[in-house]
């Protein structure tokens, strides 16, 4: 009899908890910038995110934010070394260049609100996981010959990769809009260059985002 109490009074807080918990997606656009933060040369770069997010609220204090968005990461870059091909050229060929990555990850984040009035202020955090399905060089200048240019432009690309990292997000809900401040890292290490090395290279970006409510 004491366990079916207990079954029972489970079942009811269970019961309660899915009551109050809720689903909702926020279509959202975010201006970005992006820095690459362990090369000389390096500036921010203008970018930008679109997409979806999807919450699950537990509760009117926490819960589960996901969703899917597409990413462009910009870096500018710049690479050197001394070259001599014969009477061709013998010299220091400099690349400068900016790397544009086109990305879709997916966001898994514990959220934290703090009601006010009839503003709804937030915290979120946790790692994401996408997929770098486009990556090319924009915008090179160089000194040095015009092939050498194109043989080391292409070798500082990178192939399609999967993609992981960590994200943070601040912001505040009122009357269905969103408005949130954002940092993301990717923690990704893909293989890179000729010698298909694997090269810890982070992105940093900076983000401001904009979205609109529906509960589900």
């Amino acid at each position: 009899m004491k366990k079916t109490i207990l079954m029972l009074g489970m079942l009811g807080l269970l019961s309660t908890g899915s009551a109050k918990a809720q689903w909702s997606v926020t279509p959202e656009f975010a201006l970005a910038v992006n820095h690459k933060g362990n090369s000389s040369g390096v500036r921010w770069l203008p970018s930008w995110r679109l997409g979806v997010g999807v919450d699950y609220d537990f509760t009117e204090r926490w819960a589960f934010s996901s969703g899917l968005f597409l990413t462009e990461r910009r870096k500018n870059d710049e690479v050197g070394g001394y070259y001599g091909f014969g009477e061709h050229y013998n010299g220091v060929v400099m690349l400068e260049y900016m790397q544009v990555k086109a990305s879709l990850f997916v966001p898994l984040m514990g959220k934290l609100y703090f009601p006010v009035d009839d503003w709804r202020f937030f915290v979120a955090a946790g790692p994401y996981i996408g997929y770098c399905f486009s990556d090319k060089i924009r915008n090179w200048e160089s000194l040095g010959p015009t092939d050498e240019i194109q043989s080391m432009s292409v070798g500082t690309k990178t192939s399609r990769y999967f993609d992981w990292g960590a994200v943070f997000r601040f912001g505040v809900e009122a009357n269905k809009w969103t408005v949130s401040m954002g940092y993301d890292v990717t923690l990704s290490n893909p293989k890179m260059g000729y010698a298909d090395e694997r090269v810890f290279d982070p992105v940093h970006a900076l983000s401001l985002s904009v979205g609109y409510k529906f509960q589900l």
